[in-house]
Formats: C-alpha cells, sequence, structure tokens
C-alpha cells in the first residue's frame, strides 16, 4: 500500500512537466505567429507605400513631360519671321582669305637636327597658327653637356626671349655665349621655316 502512492506521485509530476512544456511551446507558436503576421502586414504596406510613390513620381514626370511638349502659342507669321532672320544670319559668309592670312604657321611640332662634335643635337619647336609655344633640345647627352656647359641655360633663355617677342631678332647674350647662341639661333630658324606657311602661287 506504501508503494503505490510513490508512483502516482512521479506519474503526476510527469504530467505536470508535460503539461507545462505544452502550454510553452503552445505560447511560442502563438507568438512566432503573431511575429511573422505584423512582419508581413509591414511589408505589405511598405511594398503598398512604394508602389504609391512610384506611380506619384510616374504620373508627375507624365505631367512635366507633357508640359514641356506642348507647343507655345504664337502669332501667325511669327514663326515665318524667325525662320527668315535664322537664314540670313547663318547665310553670311566667313571670309577664308582673312582667316588664311593670318595664319603665320602650320600648328605642330618641328624638328630640325644640330651636329656638333659628332653628336646629333635635336631642335624642337612647338607652334601653333600664330605663336611660337616652345623652343627646346632633345637626346642632349653628357658629353654635349660636358663640351658646351652653356647650352642648357643658353636653349632656355633663346626659348623665354622668343616665346616673349614671338621673334627671333634682337636676342641678347653676353660674349662668353655669342657662340652658342649663334648656333642655336641658325638651327632655329631653319626649323621655323617648317612650319611656315607657304604663300599660295
Amino acid at each position: 500500500m506504501k508503494d503505490n502512492p510513490r508512483i502516482m506521485v512521479f506519474r503526476l509530476k510527469e504530467l505536470i512537466y508535460t503539461g507545462i512544456f505544452i502550454i510553452l511551446g503552445i505560447l511560442l507558436i502563438i507568438l512566432m505567429v503573431y511575429m511573422f503576421s505584423s512582419k508581413g502586414s509591414s511589408d505589405k504596406n511598405a511594398s503598398a507605400g512604394e508602389l504609391s510613390t512610384t506611380a506619384n513620381d510616374f504620373t508627375g514626370s507624365m505631367k512635366t513631360a507633357s508640359e514641356v511638349t506642348t507647343p507655345a502659342e504664337t502669332t501667325p507669321g511669327a514663326d515665318d519671321e524667325a525662320r527668315a532672320s535664322a537664314e540670313t544670319t547663318s547665310a553670311a559668309p566667313v571670309p577664308e582669305s582673312s582667316s588664311a592670312a593670318a595664319n603665320q604657321y602650320i600648328p605642330g611640332v618641328y624638328t630640325s637636327s644640330l651636329m656638333l662634335n659628332n653628336s646629333t643635337l635635336e631642335i624642337q619647336v612647338c607652334v601653333d597658327s600664330n605663336h611660337i609655344n616652345s623652343v627646346s633640345i632633345n637626346n642632349m647627352d653628357e658629353a654635349i653637356t660636358t663640351m658646351y656647359p652653356l647650352m642648357s641655360n643658353s636653349i632656355n633663355d633663346i626659348s623665354n626671349q622668343i616665346v616673349n617677342s614671338q621673334s627671333l631678332e634682337n636676342i641678347t647674350y653676353t660674349e662668353d655665349c655669342r657662340y652658342t647662341y649663334i648656333i642655336l639661333l641658325d638651327a632655329i630658324a631653319t626649323t621655323l621655316e617648317k612650319a611656315k606657311v607657304q604663300p599660295e602661287v
């Protein structure tokens, strides 16, 4: 008689635990259903809001497009007068002889060779249609720099004077650099002859 109540108490504990777990499971399921249903409704509301805003944007763009494409009211004969004035202004020819006569050089970069002690220097002159933009020396090696230490400074000074005055005349130099300046000026003059616009025959 004493063993039976113990067995019944043990089974009641199992039933109580099972009931608690079932109640917790039901609560968990209800909570999950509530969360997913609220999330789905918010997503639907958001998508509906996006669709409405895109629809509003589309209708607004259609309105602006229709407003832009609406032709303006004009008085009769105004279009004909505007066309006639446009034709008269566009029909005025630009004299080609004046623009061609103003050009002194053919735009580009021109070079000529200069021989110094079995070494070849390349004189480079850059011009546009009416201006000398720069004068420089390419491929100047160490032998030329050693033999002619004033060459680099001389070409920089000549380039500055020519660009400022746009002429090879009245180039100033000292007696120490006289020979170097004369050689460089002759080579630059030869290079500029290639760039000059030849008169039409």
